[in-house]
C-alpha cells in the first residue's frame, strides 16, 4: 500500500512522540511490568518511524533538488540520444517528459520546463485533461509547450517568484516567444513584477528581445508599462518609454502626452516639457493642469517672460484660469527679479475684478509680491502691497504681516516693524514663531551705541502699550523678543526692566525665561538677586526643573559660595531632581577651593547613589575634575587612582586627561613620568594636541633640557603633522628664557613670524622680560614697537619693568624718551615711583603720539644692538651665579645643554625665582577645556632682579 506524503508525515510525527513519551514514562515507572510495556511501545514507535521515514526523506530530497535547480537545461545522464533508445525517466509528478535531444534543430526542440504539479495545473492542457489522453513517449506540439511556459511565467510573476526571470530567459533562448507572439498578459506581468522587485531596467531587455525576435510591441503594451512606472513613482523610467516608443514607431496619444508632460517636469527636464506640450496641442487644447505644469517648468528656469506668454495664451484661448496659475507666474517673476511684471499682473487682476470679472489674485498673490519687495529690502513696496490687498477686499494673514515686518527689519526701520506688530494685535492676528524670529534678528543687527538704545526704548514702549493680558500670544512673542535681544547684548539692566514689565502685564513667564535671567544674574555676580528670582519662581505654578537647579548651582560655584551651593543641592536631592551634572558642579566647587578630600568624599557618595539606581553615575567630565584637583594639590598618586577608577567605569582617558597629568609632571619637574605618560598616550591611540606639546616643551625647558624641547617641536611637525601654534612657540620661548638663551628665544620669535603666527601679549611679555634680564634694551623697545604696530597691548607690568631697568642702569637719556612715548601711545600707565624718577622733563606731553620707525627684526639686528655685550652668556655673567642646590634637592643630574651652566632651572634663587616668572599662564589644563577649574590669565608676575 502506498501512502500519501501528508499521511507519512503525520505517522512520522506520531511515532516520534510515542517513542519519546514511552521511553520517559518507562524510566519513571521503575522495575515493573509497566516499564517493559512502555519500552515495548516505544520500540514500536521507532519501528514505525524507521519504516515510514525513508520515503518521506526521499520526497523532501526530490523537492529540495527541484526548488534549488529548477532551470537546468543540460541533458541528464538518462537523456535521449540518437540511436540509443533512451528517454528521460518521469517521476510520476510531471506531465512534461521525453526531452528532445540536443542535436535537434532549435526550432524543433522541445525541452521540459518544470516538474512542479502546482505550476502545471495552471496550464490549459492540465486543467482540461489534454495531456492525459496523449500516449506516453509521443512527441508534443511546440506551440502547446510554448503556451504552457507562458502560463507558467504569468503564474510565477503573480506569486512573486524570482524563478520567473530564469524561465523567461529560457523561454526566449529556446525560441518559444516567436511561437507565441505577443502575449500581453505574460509581458505585462513580467515587467510589473520586475518593477515591483526593483529591476528597473528589465523592461528594456524585454523590449529589445521582442524586437530582435520579431515580436511587435503594440501601443497598449507601452500604455500598461507607463501606468506601472507611474504607480511606482519611477518617473525617469516612464519618461524613457517615449524613446523606446519612437524606436518601435509607436505614437503616443493625448492622455499619454499629458502624462509625459508631468513625468518630464518631475525629472526636471523643461525642454521635454515644451516638446510634449507642443505635441499635445496638435491633438487637443491643453487643459489648465498642463498649462500650469508648463509655467512651473519655466519657473524652475526663472524665465518670467515665457511664463507670462503662457498665461496670455491661456487667456486668449479661453482656458479656465484660477489663482494657482497666476501665483505660479508671480513666483516665476519674483524669482527672476521682475517685480514690475508681477506688480502689473496683480494690478490687472484687480482691475478685471472691478470690471465685473472674477478676481484671480488672492492673498497668496499679494504675499508673493510682498516677498519680492522684502528680499530687496524695499519696505515701502511691501507696505504698499499690503494696503492694496486690503483695498481689494482681501483679509491679510500672519504671513502677510510677517513678510512686511521682515522688509522693515531688512531696511532697518524697526519702528515701523513694531507698529505692524501692534496692528496685528488690533486685528486679532496671532503672532507666531516667525514673527518672533524676525524681530529678534532685527534687534540683534542694530549694533551698539545710541541707535541700539533708541530701538530698545521703542520696543519697550510698544510692550507697555500692549496693556495687561494673561493669555495673549502677541504679549509672549514681544516679551520673548526683547528678553532674547537684551540677553544677547548682555544688557542685564534692560533685561531686568523687561522682566519686570512682563510680570506687571501678567504675561505667563516660562521656565526657560527664568533660567536665562538667573544665568545672566549669576554670570554678573549678582547672587542675591538670583536667589530672589528663584524664590519668586516658587510662588508661581511653575515646577523647578533640573536645569534650573543646575543654573543656580553654577551661579553659586562661580561666585565662590560653596555652602549655599550645597543647600541648593540638598534641596534638589529632596525633590529627586539631581543628575550627574549637578554632582560634577559640586565637585568643581570643592576642587576650586582646594578641598580634595571633600571632593573625594562627595565622589564616593555619588557612586553610592548611582548603585542605588539613581541616574548620577560619574561621567568623563567628573573624572577630569577630580584628576585636575589632585594635580593642582600636587598629589599625582591620587590622580592616577582616579584614572584607574575611570577605566573601571569604562571611560578611556582622552587628550584632556593626559594633558592634565602631564601638567602635574611639569609642576613637579618629573621628566621621566612625563615621558612615560606621553608614550602611553601614543600607545592607546590618543592624538596629542598643541597643548600637549606646549606642556612637554615647558617640562623640558624647566629641566634645562632645551635641545629636547626643540626636538619636540620638530617631531610635532614631522611625525604628527601638526603646525605649532602661538601657544607652542610661546612655551618654547619661555623655555629659552628660563635657560638664559635669549638669542635662541629671539630666533624662535622670528621663525614664528615667518610661518605666519602672530604672537599675543603673553608672547611679547615673555620676550621683553627676557631681553630686560639680559640688558638688551634695544631689542625690548623694538618688541614693544612691534606689538604696537600689530595692535597688541603689552602688559603694564612688563613695560614698567623695562622702564625700571633702564632707570637703574642709568640709560634713561638713551632709552627713556622713546620708551615713555611708546607707553603713552599704548595707554600704558607709568607707576608713580618710576614717574618721580623720570621727572617732568622726560615725560611726554598729553597730546604726544609719536610713531617711531621699527627696524626689521632679525637675529643679526639684535646682536648689533647689544653694543658692548659680546655674546649672550656674557650678558648673563653680570649677575652673580645662583647658589648650587643641595644634593638632596637636586632632581636632575645631566650635562648642561646649550647655555649657561649650573642648576638654574631648579633652585630658589632670588635672582630668578620660578614663582616670579609665572609660567602657569600657559597652563594646559586651565585653558584647554571647560572641564578645568580656571582660565588662562595674562597677568604677569616677574620680580625685578635684585642687582638691576
Amino acid at each position: 500500500m502506498q501512502l500519501s506524503i501528508k499521511t507519512e508525515t503525520l505517522l512520522c510525527v506520531a511515532a516520534v512522540l510515542l517513542a519519546a513519551s514511552c521511553m520517559l514514562l518507562g524510566t519513571m515507572a521503575g522495575d515493573s511490568l509497566w516499564m517493559y510495556a512502555l519500552e515495548a511501545a516505544g520500540a514500536l514507535g521507532i519501528l514505525v518511524f524507521w519504516h515510514v521515514s525513508p520515503s518521506l526523506i526521499a520526497w523532501v530530497a526530490r523537492w529540495w533538488s527541484k526548488a534549488s535547480f529548477p532551470l537546468s537545461i543540460h541533458p541528464s545522464k538518462d537523456a535521449h540520444h540518437p540511436g540509443s533508445g533512451k528517454t528521460v525517466e518521469s517521476d510520476g509528478d510531471s506531465t512534461l517528459s521525453n526531452a528532445s535531444v540536443d542535436e535537434t534543430p532549435r526550432s524543433e526542440r522541445v525541452v521540459p520546463l518544470v516538474d512542479s504539479p502546482a505550476l502545471i495545473e495552471t496550464s490549459p492542457g492540465a486543467s482540461h485533461g489534454q495531456n492525459q489522453s496523449q500516449p506516453a513517449g509521443a512527441p508534443r506540439d511546440r506551440g502547446e509547450v510554448a503556451r504552457e511556459m507562458a502560463q507558467t511565467i504569468v503564474h510565477l510573476c503573480k506569486t512573486r517568484n524570482g524563478r520567473a526571470y530564469g524561465v523567461y530567459r529560457r523561454f526566449v533562448s529556446e525560441g518559444y516567444d516567436a511561437d507565441v507572439g505577443y502575449d500581453e498578459g505574460m509581458y505585462v506581468s513580467l515587467v510589473a513584477f520586475a518593477a515591483h522587485g526593483g529591476h528597473k531596467d528589465f523592461h528594456e531587455e524585454v523590449i529589445q528581445t521582442m524586437k530582435a525576435h520579431g515580436v511587435s510591441c503594440p501601443f497598449g503594451f507601452f500604455q500598461a508599462l507607463m501606468k506601472i512606472f507611474s504607480s511606482k513613482q519611477m518617473y525617469d523610467k516612464a519618461l524613457g518609454l517615449y524613446d523606446l516608443m519612437k524606436q518601435q514607431n509607436v505614437e503616443p496619444d493625448a492622455p499619454m502626452l499629458r502624462c509625459l508632460i508631468n513625468f518630464a517636469f518631475e525629472c526636471n527636464d523643461p525642454v521635454k516639457v515644451e516638446v510634449f506640450f507642443a505635441a499635445l496641442k496638435k491633438h487637443e487644447l491643453p487643459s489648465m493642469k498642463s498649462y500650469t505644469t508648463l509655467i512651473r517648468a519655466y519657473s524652475k528656469k526663472n524665465d518670467a517672460w515665457a511664463a507670462l506668454k503662457v498665461l496670455r495664451e491661456m487667456l486668449d484661448c479661453g482656458v479656465e484660469t484660477d489663482s494657482l496659475v497666476l501665483n505660479s507666474v508671480l513666483s516665476t517673476c519674483v524669482g527672476a527679479g521682475q517685480l514690475q511684471i508681477a506688480e502689473t499682473l496683480v494690478n490687472e487682476s484687480v482691475q478685471m475684478c472691478e470690471e465685473g470679472q472674477t478676481l484671480l489674485a488672492d492673498i497668496v498673490s499679494f504675499n508673493i509680491l510682498s516677498k519680492g519687495y522684502a528680499q530687496k529690502g524695499d519696505f515701502d513696496g511691501a507696505l504698499k502691497t499690503l494696503r492694496a490687498s486690503e483695498r481689494a477686499g482681501l483679509q491679510p494673514n500672519d504671513i502677510s504681516y510677517n513678510t512686511v515686518i521682515d522688509a522693515a527689519v531688512r531696511s532697518k526701520r524697526l519702528d515701523e516693524a513694531w507698529g505692524l506688530v501692534l496692528e496685528m494685535g488690533e486685528k486679532g492676528i496671532e503672532a507666531d514663531k516667525y514673527t518672533c524670529s524676525i524681530l529678534i534678528k532685527g534687534l540683534h543687527n542694530i549694533g551698539q551705541g545710541p541707535a541700539r538704545e533708541a530701538h530698545l526704548n521703542t520696543a519697550l514702549e510698544y510692550l507697555k502699550r500692549l496693556g495687561v493680558s494673561e493669555s495673549s500670544r502677541l504679549h509672549e512673542v514681544v516679551s520673548f523678543c526683547l528678553m532674547e535681544s537684551c540677553l544677547h547684548m548682555k544688557d542685564l539692566s534692560r533685561t531686568l526692566e523687561v522682566f519686570r514689565h512682563i510680570q506687571q502685564q501678567k504675561v505667563k513667564v516660562s521656565v526657560v525665561t527664568y533660567g536665562n535671567v538667573m544665568k545672566a544674574l549669576g554670570q554678573a555676580g549678582r547672587l542675591r538677586e538670583c536667589f530672589e528670582l528663584w524664590e519668586g519662581l516658587k510662588h508661581t505654578d511653575l515646577e523647578p526643573t533640573a536645569i534650573l537647579y543646575g543654573i543656580l548651582l553654577d551661579a553659586c560655584i562661580n561666585n565662590g559660595d560653596l555652602p549655599r551651593a550645597m543647600q541648593v543641592f540638598e534641596e534638589a536631592k529632596s525633590s529627586d531632581a539631581v543628575n550627574t551634572v549637578m554632582y560634577t558642579t559640586i565637585l568643581k566647587g570643592f576642587a576650586r577651593t582646594k578641598q580634595v578630600d571633600e571632593a573625594m568624599r562627595f565622589y564616593h557618595q555619588m557612586l553610592t547613589d548611582a548603585k542605588q539606581g539613581k541616574d548620577v553615575a560619574p561621567d568623563l567630565i567628573a573624572f577630569s575634575v577630580l584628576i585636575q584637583a589632585h594635580v593642582e594639590a600636587g598629589d599625582m598618586s591620587g590622580a592616577f587612582k582616579v584614572v584607574e577608577d575611570m577605566k573601571g567605569h569604562h571611560f578611556k582617558p582622552d587628550d584632556i586627561v593626559f594633558n592634565t597629568l602631564l601638567n602635574g609632571c611639569f609642576k613637579q619637574s618629573n621628566v621621566e613620568l612625563g615621558e612615560r605618560l606621553f608614550a602611553e598616550m601614543l600607545s592607546v591611540s590618543v592624538k596629542p594636541t598643541a597643548v600637549t606639546f606646549s606642556i612637554l616643551v615647558k617640562l623640558y625647558g624647566k629641566a634645562r633640557m632645551l635641545d629636547k624641547a626643540f626636538q619636540m617641536i620638530d617631531d610635532m611637525e614631522m611625525k604628527f603633522h601638526l603646525r605649532p601654534s602661538v601657544l607652542v612657540y610661546t612655551s618654547l620661548i619661555q623655555a629659552c628664557i628660563r635657560n638664559r638663551q635669549v638669542k635662541r628665544a629671539l630666533e624662535v620669535f622670528d621663525t614664528m613670524n615667518r610661518k605666519g603666527e602672530r604672537g599675543d601679549g603673553v608672547t611679547f611679555g615673555t620676550l621683553i622680560n627676557g631681553c630686560v634680564y639680559a640688558l638688551h634694551f634695544d631689542a625690548a623697545i623694538d618688541l614693544i614697537q612691534q606689538a604696537a604696530n600689530q595692535g597688541i597691548k603689552v602688559p603694564t607690568e612688563v613695560a614698567n619693568n623695562l622702564l625700571g631697568a633702564v632707570l637703574r642702569k642709568g640709560q634713561e637719556h638713551k632709552y627713556g624718551p622713546t620708551l615713555l612715548s611708546l607707553m603713552h601711545q599704548l595707554h600704558i600707565p607709568v607707576q608713580p615711583k618710576l614717574r618721580e624718577q623720570c621727572g617732568p622733563n622726560m615725560m611726554p606731553p598729553p597730546h604726544a603720539n609719536t610713531q617711531y620707525p621699527i627696524q626689521p627684526h632679525t637675529p643679526n639686528n639684535h646682536s648689533n644692538n647689544r653694543h658692548n655685550h659680546s655674546n649672550n652668556n656674557q650678558a648673563f655673567m653680570r649677575f652673580p651665579p645662583p647658589p648650587p642646590p643641595s644634593r638632596s634637592n637636586r632632581p636632575f643630574r645631566h650635562h648642561n645643554e646649550g647655555g649657561y651652566g649650573g642648576g638654574f632651572g631648579n633652585h630658589n634663587s632670588s635672582n630668578y625665582n620660578s614663582s616670579n616668572y609665572n609660567s602657569s599662564n600657559y597652563n594646559s589644563s586651565s585653558g584647554s577645556s571647560s572641564r578645568g577649574m580656571g582660565a588662562r590669565s595674562d597677568n604677569w608676575r616677574w620680580r625685578e632682579p635684585n642687582d638691576m
